[in-house]
């Protein structure tokens, strides 16, 4: 038996969910992602769907913080 290891992916993709004290979807919340480490500057933007879900995609591996606001 062979087992070959690969590599964690170098980018992938974040859902946010946005809900509201009660539990419930916000929608057309606007959220922003930004990259934290002092290495690579990246900012993204996006509004959420009646779901109060937000996609990110093809980001590249690190930490974000995430800013949302209506």
């Amino acid at each position: 038996m062979v087992i070959r290891a690969q590599p964690p992916p170098a980018r992938a993709t974040l859902r946010a969910l946005t809900v509201d004290a009660a539990g419930k979807p916000v929608a057309g919340a606007r959220v922003q992602l930004r990259r934290t480490e002092k290495s690579e500057s990246y900012s993204s933007m996006a509004m959420t769907d009646e779901q109060g879900k937000a996609d990110f995609a093809n980001l590249v591996r690190g930490k974000y913080e995430a800013i949302v606001s209506k």
